[in-house]
C-alpha cells in the first residue's frame, strides 16, 4: 500500500495544482483572445500588438503552467487514495494533460513565436493579416481545443467518472489479502464424557 499524504499536505498538493491548472486555463483564454483579435482586426497596429504580445509571453508562459499542472496532478494522485493508474478519470486527465503538453511546447510555443517575429520585421503602415498568414488559424483553433480538453479535464476531476480499471478492481486491498492467505485454525475434537468435556481423541 502506497503511502499516501496527510491532510494538511494533501490539502496543500491539490492547492498547488488547482493553481496551476486556472493559471492554464487563463493563459489558454488570453491566447484565445488576441488569436480572434488578430484574425478580425483591420488595424494594423491592434494586429501588430497582438501577436507581439503573444509571441513574446507565449512560449514563455506555456512550459511552466502545462508542466507545473501535470507534476502537481500527478503527485496529488500518488499522494491519494484515488492513484495514478487506478481509475479511468484520473488517466484521463493524466492524458490530456501530456497531449496538450507536448502539442503546446512543441508546435504551438514555436507558431506564437513566428507569429511575433513576422509582424516585428514587417512595416507597421501596411500591416496587415497576410503577413502571419495560415498561422492565425493555428493559433486559433489550438486555443479553442486546448480550452475545450481543460474544462473537460476539470470536470472530470469534479464528477470522477467510470469507476475503477479492471486490473485495480481485481486487486484486494492489503487488509483483505491478509484476510485471504490467513489459513482456517483446526477444530479441536472434544470426547463427551460422563460430568463434562475434555479435549482429545477418542
Amino acid at each position: 500500500m502506497s503511502r499516501q499524504f496527510k491532510p494538511k499536505a494533501r490539502k496543500l498538493a491539490l492547492l498547488v495544482h488547482v493553481l496551476f491548472g486556472v493559471a492554464w486555463i487563463g493563459f489558454e483564454v488570453m491566447a484565445l483572445i488576441l488569436a480572434i483579435t488578430g484574425v478580425t482586426t483591420e488595424n494594423p497596429r491592434v494586429l501588430h500588438a497582438a501577436y507581439v504580445v503573444l509571441g513574446e509571453f507565449g512560449p514563455a508562459l506555456y512550459a511552466p503552467f502545462s508542466f507545473g499542472t501535470l507534476v502537481s496532478g500527478i503527485v496529488l494522485s500518488v499522494g491519494t487514495h484515488w492513484g495514478l493508474v487506478k481509475h479511468y478519470w484520473v488517466v484521463a486527465k493524466i492524458a490530456i494533460n501530456v497531449a496538450t503538453l507536448l502539442g503546446g511546447n512543441l508546435a504551438i510555443a514555436g507558431l506564437m513565436r513566428e507569429a511575433g517575429q513576422r509582424v516585428l520585421g514587417a512595416d507597421i503602415a501596411t500591416l496587415d493579416a497576410s503577413v502571419v498568414g495560415s498561422i492565425q488559424n493555428s493559433l486559433l483553433m489550438n486555443a479553442i481545443v486546448v480550452i475545450t480538453l481543460l474544462v473537460f479535464a476539470t470536470v472530470l476531476s469534479y464528477y470522477k467518472p467510470w469507476g475503477k480499471l479492471r486490473r485495480a478492481q481485481a486487486a484486494p486491498s492489503g487488509a483483505a489479502a491478509r484476510r485471504g492467505n490467513r489459513q482456517p485454525r483446526p477444530q479441536q475434537r472434544q470426547t463427551t464424557l460422563v460430568g463434562g468435556t475434555r479435549p482429545g481423541t477418542p
